[in-house]
């Protein structure tokens, strides 16, 4: 098989398998983050700091909602074969996620909270813990989009895209927990 080939259709039973390892992974996860989440609270209560920058958490936001569609789009143009839409929108749904990566970097620099005190230390270990998926997400779609434009998803067997889409909204899903949880709440 060359590269430029599309991959081989897989069976209806592989596919569910597929699909439900990646669920077990992403509940492994989800875990995680509910153990952080939790010790925020546990460690300084509903109090917030006055140092966040709730404009850049916004705008944090708004990226990480907006690059779902790109992404979306991917995984319904591959579904129907059209290999150029495929690769146009997994590079968008990158750069959305790249912007967002380097907005935390900036938040982390900008930001005045100290990470030795309660609630510095859990946001500084939540936003870096969820920095790590975001790389994850990242390499993942750099991944995808170099195979999409080698032409080796297909109708038939587009699982791996599928895969990545779950895992970038995961990443979507765990900043607005993380946005709520030490923003809002």
């Amino acid at each position: 098989m060359t590269l430029s080939t599309a991959a081989k259709p897989i069976s209806q039973k592989e596919l569910r398998m597929f699909r439900g390892s990646f669920w077990l992974l992403i509940l492994a996860e989800t875990m995680t983050f509910v153990t952080l989440f939790s010790m925020r609270f546990l460690f300084s209560g509903t109090s917030q700091p006055a140092e966040l920058n709730y404009v850049l958490g916004i705008i944090l936001t708004v990226l990480f909602i907006t690059s779902v569609f790109p992404f979306r789009r991917a995984v319904s143009a591959i579904s129907q074969g059209n290999q150029q839409a495929l690769v146009s929108n997994l590079m968008i749904a990158f750069f959305l996620g790249l912007l967002a990566l380097i907005g935390i970097f900036y938040d982390w620099v900008t930001l005045g909270l100290v990470a030795t005190d309660r609630y510095g230390g859990i946001y500084y270990l939540t936003t870096g813990f969820h920095v790590l998926h975001i790389v994850a997400g990242l390499v993942t779609l750099l991944a995808l989009w170099s195979s999409a434009r080698r032409g080796r998803f297909s109708p038939q067997n587009y699982w791996v895209v599928e895969a990545g889409a779950l895992l970038w909204y995961f990443v979507v899903v765990t900043w607005l927990a993380l946005f709520l949880i030490f923003y809002l709440i």
